[in-house]
């Protein structure tokens, strides 16, 4: 399920979107009803036995949590959530710019796909949306609205960035020859432009993995995930890589409420 409803930060209850908009109209934002509406998360439907790549790529934990339970966040925990979204939006609405310009088919912003991965489980359904790909250059990019730090990480090791550009190019741009990551960086500053060189906007490349690597990842992933899923199964503890030293579970993560490592008492 998805997030239903917020933490009220006036008295901390558990109040439904629609008790938000109709009844108390956005008091937290002093009346500002629409800044309200801004910071509600969509609501995005669960097909059964259909993943998203984001899905697939999010630690099995966290991805089964947010489908079982329906969950409360405070409004101020969707805002960056909702500036991606909005950056994104801006991107493709130069859709109509680039039609004046008469070059719209040199750049394919937002193209859709879905599919049907053959597993040991049957067939289970595939679908995601790469950010921009450009044939002249085969070039597939994907925009991050993230902190300096993450794009910093990002890096540093096999993250969930690399295997989400790669496993889009596997299945919807394999002639793809490069790997962009664009980092729209929100916290910006000349400190951490001199040392890491991370800029407002920062463009890295990402490592090109075997097809065969992909492929073996992204069956992996969705047999787990329909195996918890059908079953009712508890799914494995994030490692310490995807709790990112903790500080996921304690600032990013709206299911930790219902996650059993999360609450384990020592």
């Amino acid at each position: 399920m998805p997030q239903i409803g917020h933490l009220c930060p006036l008295d901390d209850r558990q109040v439904s979107f629609t008790y938000c908009i109709e009844e108390c109209g956005g008091a937290c934002y002093q009346g500002n009803l629409p800044l309200l509406l801004t910071v509600i998360p969509e609501q995005r439907p669960i097909v059964k036995d259909k993943w998203s790549v984001t899905q697939i790529v999010t630690p099995p934990q966290v991805t089964l949590l947010r489908q079982r339970y329906g969950y409360y966040a405070k409004p101020n925990s969707s805002v960056f959530m909702q500036w991606g979204t909005a950056w994104h939006n801006m991107i493709e609405a130069q859709k109509s710019k680039l039609e004046e310009l008469g070059v719209a088919d040199e750049f394919l912003m937002e193209q859709r796909f879905d599919t049907e991965i053959e597993t040991s489980l049957g067939k289970i359904g595939l679908r995601g949306t790469p950010d921009l790909y450009i044939p002249r250059t085969k070039t597939l990019w994907d925009y991050k609205t993230t902190k300096a730090y993450s794009i910093g990480q990002a890096f540093n090791s096999n993250t969930e960035y690399f295997w989400q550009l790669n496993t889009y190019r596997r299945y919807k741009f394999p002639e793809a020859e490069r790997l962009v990551i664009c980092g729209i960086v929100r916290d910006h500053s000349w400190r951490v432009e001199e040392k890491e060189g991370i800029q407002e906007i920062t463009i890295r490349d990402v490592p090109i993995y075997n097809d065969k690597d992909v492929e073996d990842y992204v069956t992996e992933r969705l047999v787990y995930l329909k195996t918890c899923q059908d079953n009712d199964l508890y799914p494995r503890y994030c490692t310490k890589e995807e709790r990112w030293g903790g500080v996921r579970c304690d600032k990013y993560c709206a299911v930790n409420t219902f996650c059993e490592q999360y609450n384990e008492v020592d």
